[in-house]
Formats: C-alpha cells, sequence, structure tokens
C-alpha cells in the first residue's frame, strides 16, 4: 500500500512538468516507480533497518527485513521497475545478499538521471555516460581484486 501511495503521490507533482521532445510522460512515470521502490526500500538497510509487515489476500503475516522477500512480494505494476525487482531477485538467487542496496544505488542512479533530463540532455547521450562510468569502475573493481596464494601442502 505505501508503494502505491508514495508513486501516486509522485505521479501528481508531474503534472506541473513541461516535457520535452526528447523525453516522455512515461520516462518520468517509471523514474518515479523506482524511486518508490527506493523509498521503500532504504529504510530495510543496516543493523537499525526497520521491518515490513506484509499481508496476503488471504491474511497470511509475514514480518521481514529481507530486501528480497520484499520485492518478490510486492505488487509491482510499472514493467521498468518489475524488470529491476526480477532481475535483483535474480542476483540474489546467485549471491544471496545485496538486494536492497542495489535498489538503493539505482534509484539514486535514476534520481540523477531524472534531473539531467529536466535540463534536456538526451537520453541516449545520459546512457553513454553510464557505460563509461561502469567501464571504470569494472577498471577499478580488477585492480582491487587479490588473488590468494596457494597453500602449499606437506609432503611426507
Amino acid at each position: 500500500f505505501f508503494f502505491v501511495y508514495k508513486f501516486f503521490m509522485q505521479t501528481e507533482n508531474m503534472e506541473n512538468l513541461e516535457f520535452s521532445s526528447k523525453t516522455s510522460y512515461s520516462v518520468y512515470i517509471s523514474i518515479s516507480a523506482i524511486k518508490g521502490l527506493q523509498d521503500v526500500m532504504k529504510k530495510n538497510l543496516g543493523p537499525k533497518g526497520t521491518f515490513k509487515i506484509l499481508v496476503s489476500g488471504s491474511g497470511e503475516i509475514k514480518i521481514t527485513k529481507s530486501g528480497s522477500l520484499l520485492l518478490k512480494e510486492m505488487q509491482i505494476q510499472n514493467p521498468i521497475a518489475l524488470l529491476i525487482a526480477k532481475t535483483i531477485s535474480a542476483q540474489n538467487f546467485f549471491s544471496g545478499d545485496g538486494t536492497t542496496s542495489i535498489v538503493l544505488l539505482l534509484g539514486e542512479l535514476f534520481r540523477n538521471i531524472e534531473k539531467y533530463l529536466e535540463k534536456n540532455i538526451h537520453p541516449q547521450i545520459l546512457c553513454e555516460g553510464i557505460n563509461i562510468g561502469k567501464n571504470e569502475l569494472e577498471t577499478w573493481l580488477n585492480s582491487k581484486v587479490i588473488i590468494p596464494k596457494k597453500k602449499k601442502t606437506k609432503s611426507y
């Protein structure tokens, strides 16, 4: 319920925006949906994160702080937010952690993208900048990888 409420509150504020020919209303709707996901998830992060109470249609109650479970149980309508939720759930399956952190990072990324879209910067230029940043991050991360030395085995 909170996610739906936040989403509609953000879309009501968008009625006053003037859209350039380069961006469309649907882009801003998707960004609002992602920011709504971020708003729901950011209160879960860390040891002082709050628990969420999930109530199913049949009345089953779950109390959780797990970002992965929240993404699975939320009824997300926006296709972009749904794609992000499913991708993050798949990532969680392989690594076992990081769901909430990734949602928070993506939310901030899209908040910044929205600022540049409002300045009429073309989305293709933003995508190229994101790819450059991704490549730089991969290079930096690869330089920080520590490869453990093999232990010498004793022969008897």
